[in-house]
C-alpha cells in the first residue's frame, strides 16, 4: 500500500490571555500573542494586527488556500490554526520505487494559494531534502494547473542554501538553480528565513520577490529571558561568512557592533577544524558567550569551538543560538544530539523551521522556540498586500523586547 499523509494535531490556541496562550505552546512560553510576542510598544503594528490578546489571526478564507506537504506538517498546523483555518494535507501516495504522486484537494481556481513546505529531511528520517524539493514543485505545478490566481511560497527552511556559489569549476550553484527551479514551476514569490547566504535573495530569474525574515525575531526574547548580565557577554560567529549575522544579534541585543569569529579550516564537506579565534585568549575569559549561525547541521564547529572557547579561552558559558537545526548524524555515525550532550555547549535554542525528531525534543541541552506565530502573520500579510519589514528586528527598535 502506497503511504498517505495524514493532518497531525497542532495545539487549539483559541485562550485569551498570556498565560492560556502559554499553555498551549508546543516548546516554549515563548510563544505569546504575536503582538506581544513581536510589537510591544509598537502601536502601528499593534493597531495593524489582526492578532488580539491570543486569538487567531482573521482572514477571508474564500479567497485563501493552504497547502503543506511532508516538510514539517506539524509547524503548517501550527500556522493554519493561528489563521483560524483549514490546511490542504494533501494526500501524497508513495510507490515502492519512492517516485511520488500528489493531487491537491481544494478548489483554488481564481484563488491565493500558500503552500507551506520546508524543504529538510523529515523527522523520521523518510523523506530526503530532494523529495521536499520535488514535492514543493509538483505542488506548484497542480496549483498552476488548478488556475491559481497567486501562488506563494512559505518555505522556513531553504534546502541547499549553502551551496550558494561555485568554489570549483564544472559546478552547479545550487541554491539559485533551485530558486529558478520553484519560480520557473510557477510560484509568485518565495518567503524564507535565513538564507545561509544574501546572494539566494537575487537568484529569482525575472525579479520575482523572495522576501527573507530572520530568526532572530523569536530567538532574542528567549536569549533575554535566558537573565545573563549583557555587559558580560561576548558575541561570536562560528566562522568569518557569519560574521554581519553576528554583528545584527549584538547590535540587537545593545552590545555594539563588535564581534569575535572562530577561525576554521574545511579540509572536507561537513568538516571543520578549529585554528583560533579572532580574539585573544583573554577576552574570553569568565564571559557568557552566544555563538549565533543561521543553522547546526552535525554541529561539530560549535561543539568543537566551544571546547576551543572553555578550555583555553576560560569562557564560563557557552549558548548556541541557530535558526535552523539539521542535526545531522556524521560521518562516523555520532547523533548530533549524543555529541551535544557529550560535550561542553551548556544551551542550544534554535526555532522549529525545521521538523525535529523527539530525542531532539527530549534534549535537556536544546530549547526549541516556535516561528509559527512569525509565518502566521507574514502570510496574513502576503495575503492582504500589508509590508513584511514590521516583522524584522531593527536595532533602533524596542519591538523584539520581551513584555
Amino acid at each position: 500500500m502506497p503511504e498517505k499523509i495524514q493532518p497531525t494535531t497542532g495545539p487549539d490556541i483559541r485562550a485569551f490571555g498570556d498565560r492560556q496562550f502559554e499553555q498551549a505552546s508546543k516548546y516554549s512560553p515563548l510563544v505569546l500573542p504575536l503582538h506581544r510576542l513581536l510589537i510591544p510598544n509598537h502601536p502601528d503594528l499593534e493597531q495593524e494586527s489582526a492578532v488580539r490578546m491570543g486569538t487567531e489571526i482573521m482572514l477571508d478564507t474564500d479567497s485563501l488556500v493552504l497547502i503543506t506537504g511532508r516538510g514539517n506538517p506539524e509547524l503548517a498546523d501550527d500556522i493554519s490554526k493561528l489563521l483560524r483555518m483549514k490546511i490542504d494535507h494533501q494526500p501524497i501516495n508513495v510507490f515502492k520505487d519512492g517516485e511520488s504522486h500528489h493531487q491537491l484537494g481544494d478548489n483554488m481556481r481564481e484563488k491565493d494559494v500558500i503552500i507551506i513546505q520546508t524543504t529538510a529531511r523529515s523527522a523520521d528520517g523518510k523523506m530526503s531534502v530532494n523529495d521536499a524539493i520535488m514535492d514543493t514543485y509538483l505542488m506548484t505545478r497542480a496549483a498552476k494547473r488548478a488556475y491559481a490566481a497567486k501562488i506563494r511560497l512559505i518555505i522556513p527552511y531553504f534546502g541547499y542554501s549553502r551551496q550558494d556559489k561555485r568554489n570549483m569549476s564544472r559546478e552547479p550553484v545550487s541554491a539559485s538553480d533551485v530558486v529558478q527551479m520553484l519560480i520557473g514551476a510557477g510560484a509568485d514569490s518565495i518567503l524564507t528565513m535565513d538564507l545561509h547566504s544574501g546572494a539566494t535573495e537575487g537568484s529569482t530569474p525575472a525579479g520575482e520577490p523572495m522576501d527573507i525574515l530572520y530568526g532572530s525575531a523569536v530567538l532574542l526574547p528567549e536569549i533575554k529571558r535566558m537573565g545573563l548580565d549583557f555587559n558580560n557577554v561576548v558575541v561570536v560567529s562560528p566562522d568569518a561568512g557569519g560574521t554581519k549575522r553576528a554583528q545584527r544579534y549584538s547590535e540587537l541585543l545593545g552590545l555594539g557592533s563588535k564581534i569575535e569569529f572562530l577561525q576554521k579550516d574545511r579540509p572536507a564537506d561537513n568538516v571543520a577544524e578549529i585554528l583560533g579565534t579572532t580574539g585573544g585568549i583573554g577576552c574570553y575569559k569568565d564571559k557568557d558567550i552566544l555563538i549565533v549561525d543561521d543553522m547546526a547541521d552535525t554541529c561539530r564547529t560549535f561543539v568543537e569551538g566551544t571546547d576551543y572557547l572553555k578550555k583555553v579561552g576560560r569562557a564560563r558559558s557557552v549558548t548556541v543560538v541557530v535558526t535552523h537545526g539539521l542535526f545531522s548524524t556524521d560521518e562516523k555515525g555520532v547523533k548530533a544530539s549524543d555529541k551535544i550532550t557529550a560535550s561542553g555547549v551548556d544551551r542550544v535554542i534554535v526555532t522549529d523551521t525545521v521538523a525535529q525528531s523527539e530525542e531532539i525534543k527530549n534534549n535537556p541541552k536544546i530549547k526549541i522556540v516556535t516561528v509559527a506565530p512569525l509565518l502566521a502573520e507574514a502570510a496574513r500579510r502576503l495575503h492582504t498586500g500589508k509590508s513584511l519589514s514590521k516583522l524584522i528586528p531593527m536595532p533602533n527598535g524596542n519591538w523584539v523586547q520581551t513584555c
